[in-house]
């Protein structure tokens, strides 16, 4: 999965790329923002993904829902062409949506059992999601997260661990470069810095569960 996920993340990090590398270059596209719109819809209509999203995948793994195998291309072109019309979309939701679609087609064919094939899933959207970002860890820890705290366990974390690195290690290997964000001036780690960190994480689970 963690092969599938970094070929998968690199054609679509690729794929945007040159779009909005287009883009920049002929600022007039944004007005053919509404025929890429009605693209879109076709597509997922033809498809029959129309009003799937990343909750459905989600899905897969909390209830055992079925998602169309067809929902990481229309994803895919779907995120693709927004970018080359300027439209408004970003990477994290496509990401988790193709790597959890692939993973649930793949799980298929290899007959999996239901805490196998849920494994899979997560290790399908963290290894696409550390492609497309470059961040190992994060992907990691995040595919489960997402999904439940109940699935956070020995096995899945080592699973999605593996699929994410071997997903960022490709990435690297076709030049795509990780988000990187330069802090120059950083805090003194102290009691007080500690306890007012404690506090905003505190303050930041709160905001989180009432949202949700």
């Amino acid at each position: 999965m963690g092969v599938a996920g970094g070929l998968i993340g690199t054609a679509f990090s690729k794929a945007v790329a040159l779009v909005t590398g287009i883009r920049s270059s002929n600022s007039w596209f944004i007005f053919l923002l509404p025929l890429g719109g009605l693209i879109i819809v076709a597509a997922y209509k033809l498809f029959q993904v129309t009003g799937v999203g990343t909750k459905d995948v989600f899905d897969v793994i909390k209830s055992g829902k079925k998602v169309s195998v067809f929902l990481a291309p229309s994803v895919f072109w779907g995120s693709v062409i927004t970018h080359l019309f300027g439209g408004s979309a970003g990477r994290e939701g496509a990401a988790l949506q193709l790597g959890g679609s692939v993973a649930y087609a793949l799980s298929k064919p290899l007959k999996l059992k239901n805490n196998d094939k849920n494994i899979l899933v997560m290790c399908g959207m963290a290894g696409v999601f550390s492609s497309v970002f470059g961040t190992p860890l994060c992907a990691a820890v995040f595919a489960i997260e997402v999904i439940g705290l109940k699935y956070f366990c020995a096995k899945s974390v080592f699973a999605t661990t593996v699929s994410s690195v071997v997903s960022y290690t490709i990435g690297l290997s076709f030049g795509i470069k990780p988000e990187k964000f330069d802090v120059f001036q950083l805090p003194e780690i102290n009691l007080k810095m500690l306890v007012l960190s404690f506090a905003v994480a505190v303050f930041c689970a709160g905001v989180c569960v009432l949202f949700c």
